[in-house]
């Protein structure tokens, strides 16, 4: 750099002179917080707009503090090679590299504001580009990444003359951490360091950059992030390779679709059974298709006996179990079902919209009451088959029943939900004959 000044600054702009001091906005210089043999990372921050919007931020570079003062005194504002630093997004901070400067030179800094009444300039700082080698320091992956926390890793290249005060980690959700995100120091003095960062929440994504403190300077390394573990699997698929998205209510893991399989987890067939008679008629496992009709099974699924559900042979496949009574009294508890309520055989969880909140928006007739299908468990009309094998009209637009595997004196116990219900009934007075859509926990 030559001897004269510059000034960062977003444009270039005319001031109104004679406004009042206390109208202009208030503006301060942070130390510098990056320098190394070529450029430094100069920070402001707007303190009080003055009661008017800033317009311009940045900063002024020069040989003297007297240049500076004489900017701020006589309101000298236009020069070729004006530049200029932004706000930040949604903040009152902004910031900015000066570069091709000079070694063994002294440089003098301040910060600057500016709206309709005038132009702020903050307290003067200086720096000097020294010529020394400043250390670089490389952030590495992160490793041990559990569900709620991980391992940040970094290490720092020296040539010995470095005076290192502290090494650690900015660590942010959002894509660029800096001086200003939560910090994580390492406690010890090792160049290749790692500290363990906790308390994150699963299946999240976190960025990450290492820094050190070097004579006061702080030298940061690149941006990285993580995405913890989570227990969720990324689907259910049956023993005939259906897959169903899964859904995580409260601690839970639900398919997020009525069960479709033919066969057991052992691979042996379920019977399908199309004629009322037999139906009717059985005592052991048995399945059918609404109506039998193979097209409606691809959209609601099969629907099954409830002999089915308590099969040794197991109709989930391995890792996952038929949803029991107590499955469904967890999952209608997390969504705001009243305890005085749970035990009911009755429609419960209306006024809380338990039933709304499991229903897809789509797939019933209208009303469709309360349906916002917020958890994605994906409950759609499936219809159901009577104890004497008929397939009861209209129920395949306006109703979805469950099959529990609990049993309750004198039947098993059943989960509904209606088109123009907000709740979720509980029943034990089916036959265990009829047939009704099952859906899957993980175990």
């Amino acid at each position: 750099m030559k001897n004269t000044y510059f000034i960062f600054i977003a444009f270039i702009f005319a001031l109104v002179a004679c406004k009042k001091e206390t109208e202009k906005p208030a503006v301060e210089a942070v130390k510098l917080t990056y320098i190394d043999s070529f450029s430094v990372q100069l920070d402001g921050k707007v303190i009080a707009d003055g009661g008017a919007e800033v317009t311009h931020t940045g900063f002024i570079v020069a040989n003297s503090a007297s240049e500076i003062n004489r900017i701020k005194e006589n309101g000298l504002y236009q020069y070729s090679g004006f530049k200029y630093s932004s706000l930040k997004q949604n903040s009152r901070e902004f910031t900015s590299m000066a570069t091709d400067l000079n070694f063994n030179q002294n440089y003098f800094y301040a910060a600057f504001a500016a709206n309709k009444n005038g132009m702020a300039i903050s307290e003067i700082f200086t720096f000097t580009i020294d010529g020394r080698s400043y250390p670089i320091v490389n952030t590495r992956a992160a490793s041990n990444i559990e569900k709620t926390e991980a391992t940040l890793n970094a290490d720092i290249e020296v040539d010995g003359n470095e005076n290192i005060s502290e090494r650690g980690f900015f660590w942010s959700e959002i894509a660029n951490p800096n001086n200003s995100s939560a910090k994580l120091v390492y406690s010890g003095t090792n160049n290749t360091f790692g500290a363990n960062l906790t308390g994150l929440v699963e299946n999240n994504t976190y960025y990450f950059r290492a820094y050190c403190i070097n004579n006061g300077i702080l030298k940061l390394g690149q941006i990285l992030s993580f995405k913890t573990n989570t227990d969720m699997p990324a689907n259910m698929v049956d023993i005939d390779g259906n897959i169903y998205p899964v859904v995580k209510i409260g601690g839970q893991v639900w398919a997020a679709e009525n069960l479709r399989t033919t066969k057991f987890a052992d691979g042996s067939q379920i019977p399908y059974v199309s004629g009322s008679s037999q139906w009717e008629s059985m005592t052991t496992s048995a399945r059918c298709f609404y109506n039998n009709d193979a097209n409606i099974n691809s959209v609601s699924g099969t629907l099954y006996n409830w002999y089915a559900t308590v099969d040794p042979r197991k109709l989930c496949p391995t890792g996952w179990h038929v949803s029991t009574d107590q499955d469904w009294k967890t999952m209608e508890t997390f969504l705001g079902m009243r305890a005085s309520e749970l035990e009911n055989f009755a429609w419960r969880g209306e006024s809380e919209n338990v039933g709304g909140k499991l229903k897809k928006t789509t797939g019933w007739t209208n009303p469709n009451s309360g349906a916002t299908n917020e958890t994605g468990f994906n409950s759609i009309a499936s219809g159901y088959r009577s104890w004497a094998g008929l397939f009861v009209s209209q129920s395949i637009f306006n109703n979805n029943s469950i099959w529990t595997s609990t049993q309750s004196s004198p039947f098993p116990i059943v989960r509904g939900m209606l088109n123009d219900r907000t709740g979720v009934v509980r029943a034990n007075t089916l036959d265990p004959r009829t047939g009704y859509s099952i859906r899957c926990v993980k175990d």
